[in-house]
């Protein structure tokens, strides 16, 4: 028989622990948190991968879905049909519904889900987890959550820690082999936690510290902040955008009349933020290259550095939007021989493919960056063959109910 963990039971018995002693675990000092054995009378809940119940339909479409429709050399290997419904975490009288499928390539894929919406990831060769912590972000349900997952087979408890000194237990649920990892989900909603940075801390059954990280992508304030643009409508500006402040660098419209807008602000704290009404960011001037990602695509590396446009879908397809501080000028070529230049503004650039180029044998396959001196700094192929990128007259049925134009 198949019994899924119950995730109200492990929250249960974490608060109880909480009224018997609070840990406080301070960012700086990761020692041995002292008499943690006698806490910890309660195992993990372990969930047999094999055994869990199969996942429905519409949950292994998700998962195939991502795959089908995922830029060249972005698909997971996820393994769709293998999809596990592992356990479920109330919140707000519903339940957030956590699916794992193993990939290809020895990863994995998890999905958390709670009617129509969700989020999730994929590490699909093990390489982002490893023996490691990895922590994430998720918009739930109008509800604010830290997700993790974890590689460390030692994890008897778990506990994230605020710089108030205050520290909740996280409950979370170890899955078998061939996934062999923990997930959790730790609900950040309401004011004090929304705007903290949270520290999470892993330990082994003897009260020893396993392993620790901080969630990177937190930080003080908003998250995003929504503002009406005329001709454009509601636009998401990164929270730490200082909105007053900003500047319009580029504002192209297309023969069909869209019109697309790129502005930039200062950021809260130093560095600069960009936004336009497909997308957004910020730049602190450092670079968040993993080491290992460093050592193993160091030309990768070296050419984002130059010249990182996105190709953004739609009518029209858009080219967007940070390059190198020393790129003078950006070449696009066509299949059909076209060639067209265009000249960043303050390390930013926007282009609007020209509906001409939007048929094969017409499309984009290759980018250069020149400096100033005419010197090549970087140098890109695109394929042409990109499904769901380009418009067209007549859309083609892929796998898992996709249906987008070749």
């Amino acid at each position: 028989m198949t019994v899924e963990a119950d995730w109200g039971d492990v929250l249960r018995r974490a608060r109880r622990r909480d009224r018997r002693r609070t840990w406080i675990l301070a960012a700086a000092a990761f020692a041995t948190i002292a008499g943690a054995a006698s806490a910890l009378a309660l195992t993990r809940p372990s969930i047999d991968f094999l055994s869990a119940p199969k996942s429905p339909r519409t949950v292994v479409d998700d998962f195939g879905r991502a795959d089908v429709a995922a830029p060249p050399g972005m698909a997971t290997g996820v393994l769709p049909h293998q999809t596990r419904r592992i356990t479920s975490v109330p919140f707000r009288g519903r339940q957030i519904v956590l699916y794992v499928a193993p990939t290809k390539g020895g990863g994995f894929c998890e999905l958390w889900a709670i009617g129509k919406g969700g989020g999730g990831g994929c590490d699909r060769t093990r390489s982002d987890i490893g023996q490691r912590l990895s922590l994430g972000r998720l918009g739930l349900d109008h509800g604010s959550f830290l997700t993790g997952k974890l590689g460390e087979a030692k994890a008897a408890r778990i506990v994230v820690s605020f710089p108030d000194g205050s520290s909740d237990e996280v409950p979370f649920v170890w899955v078998g082999a061939p996934i062999d990892a923990g997930f959790f989900l730790y609900s950040l909603t309401g004011a004090q936690r929304t705007a903290a940075s949270e520290t999470v801390t892993v330990l082994d059954a003897s009260g020893h510290v396993l392993t620790h990280a901080t969630d990177p992508l937190r930080s003080p304030g908003p998250l995003s902040q929504g503002h009406h643009v005329a001709g454009i409508g509601y636009v998401d500006v990164p929270g730490r955008a200082i909105y007053a402040k900003r500047r319009l660098l580029f504002d192209l419209r297309s023969p069909s009349g869209r019109r697309t807008m790129l502005w930039t602000a200062p950021e809260r704290g130093g560095g600069s933020c960009w936004w336009t009404n497909r997308g957004s960011g910020c730049d602190d001037g450092k670079e968040h290259f993993l080491p290992e990602f460093v050592k193993e695509h160091p030309q990768r590396v070296q050419l984002l550095r130059q010249l990182n446009l996105g190709l953004y879908g739609g009518n029209p397809v858009i080219l967007c939007c940070t390059v190198g501080p020393k790129v003078a000028r950006v070449e696009f070529r066509f299949q059909d021989g076209d060639r067209m230049d265009y000249a960043p503004r303050d390390g930013y650039l926007v282009v609007a493919i020209p509906p001409a180029h939007d048929a094969l044998g017409h499309r984009l396959i290759k980018e250069l960056a020149y400096n100033a001196s005419g010197h090549v700094l970087a140098e890109r192929s695109v394929r042409a063959k990109l499904p769901g990128v380009y418009p067209c007259a007549k859309r083609k049925h892929y796998a898992y109910g996709v249906t987008m134009c070749p």
